[in-house]
């Protein structure tokens, strides 16, 4: 009975080794967003966590992800529980347009569709995350506060296409979460 059950989980994980996708890992990415963004390989960034920038914490929340055409879709989520003053980011949804893999940070843009701030709709945002492994032996990742400008055309998919710059958004340390860059 134990050599019937041990040759059925051999043949099974030899089933499933067989299934792995690897068609894509050495393949370039189309650009299929909109602004034409020329992007490094990378399939799927995402994350949560808390961040102190000023006085306030800021929950943020965030998935953007690479699909087979090149195209990207993603969503981002910034709470600054408690706060409300005005022209302060105190809650903001933004659908994502592209990402940009530098190393161990991501460069993610996209465009507010929600806010709690009226004046920031449909303006374009970025912001960086970065990935510093996991276990007790790394530093924490980190995250920036969206980037939200007045009046730069096409400006998140300028920020995914660029190298990092002086202007960028600060990180910081994140508190209870995670990043992962794939």
């Amino acid at each position: 009975m134990q050599a019937r059950n041990i040759i059925s989980l051999v043949i099974g994980s030899v089933g499933l080794l067989g299934c792995v996708d690897n068609t894509h890992r050495n393949e370039p990415t189309a650009s299929a967003i909109s602004a034409n963004v020329t992007q490094t390989l990378g399939r799927s960034a995402t994350g949560s966590g808390q961040i102190i920038s000023g006085a306030a914490p800021r929950r943020i929340t965030f998935a953007a992800v690479r699909h087979a055409d090149g195209s990207v879709s993603g969503e981002y989520l910034l709470n600054t529980p408690g706060v409300e003053i005005p022209g302060f980011f105190t809650r903001i949804h933004a659908s994502i347009i592209c990402f940009r893999t530098v190393g161990n940070q991501v460069r993610i843009g996209g465009v507010v569709d929600q806010s709690s701030d009226p004046g920031f709709l449909g303006r374009d945002m970025a912001f960086l995350a970065e990935d510093n492994g996991e276990g007790f032996n790394n530093p924490a990742d980190r995250l920036s506060p969206p980037f939200i400008p007045t009046g730069i055309e096409n400006f998140a998919a300028t920020f995914c296409e660029e190298s990092a710059q002086l202007s960028d958004p600060p990180l910081y340390p994140i508190e209870n979460g995670n990043v992962q860059i794939r």
